[in-house]
């Protein structure tokens, strides 16, 4: 009893920390996304519930604030997953190269998922059809013209691969995971809405008890106790 008593007690506060750690990605989630509840719906929906919804929002944020559009990034994930597979890149680290490699413009990140292009052929293109040197293609459209070619050459390399993502023993195994990850958040919500008036009246007697002993600290230097009377307080 006193093991089971501890284990439950140990899993509590791990729910607590991973529904503490997820407040403040849900939030700017919230604030980034148009709709943030059908947008992660639908991120779970392209990559087959084997991500959990915090890692979702995390690359999700990362991914927004780095420029990318929303609309894309189901996609996105999804073809990350496939990638990922191929090349023997965790999930969630496939999405951070695939999404990061896009929106920074590095080729070495898409290389890590097989995804070669040749961005200096795709400048020198765009400047002759556009009568231009390629000195004076802007920031903007150089950004522009690698996420096209990236766009491209994933894309070509996923229909090589083939979508299968979701189906194999592993990718259940994933879903699992992911499922207990969003479990342990959820129950740390509950926890946390139960233990927060404990924890705010708690720290408010801290409070009291702090300016307490300091007034009491105050009072005894401006009266001028010695330190026989000062040890009997």
């Amino acid at each position: 009893l006193i093991a089971a008593g501890v284990a439950a007690a140990a899993f509590a506060v791990s729910t607590v920390k991973a529904a503490s750690a997820a407040q403040p990605i849900r939030q700017a989630f919230q604030s980034l996304a148009e709709d943030s509840d059908n947008f992660l719906h639908s991120l779970t929906n392209s990559t087959e519930g084997m991500v959990s919804n915090v890692d979702l929002m995390l690359a999700s944020n990362k991914a927004l604030l780095l420029g990318l559009k929303e609309s894309d990034l189901p996609g996105y994930f999804r073809q990350a997953l496939i990638l990922g597979e191929a090349m023997g890149v965790e999930g969630t680290q496939a999405i951070d190269n695939l999404t990061r490699g896009i929106a920074t413009q590095n080729e070495k990140m898409l290389k890590a998922l097989g995804v070669q292009i040749d961005f200096n052929t795709a400048l020198d293109q765009f400047a002759e059809a556009n009568n231009r040197s390629v000195e004076r293609i802007t920031e903007a459209e150089r950004a522009l013209i690698f996420e096209a070619e990236a766009v491209k050459a994933v894309k070509d390399r996923v229909d090589e691969l083939g979508d299968s993502v979701g189906t194999g023993f592993g990718d259940q195994l994933k879903k699992f995971q992911a499922g207990v990850d969003n479990l342990k958040v959820f129950l740390g919500d509950l926890l946390i809405k139960g233990l927060q008036p404990v924890v705010e009246d708690t720290n408010l007697w801290f409070q009291v008890i702090k300016f307490g002993l300091k007034d009491l600290a105050d009072f005894k230097t401006e009266i001028g106790l010695t330190t026989e009377q000062n040890d009997m307080l």
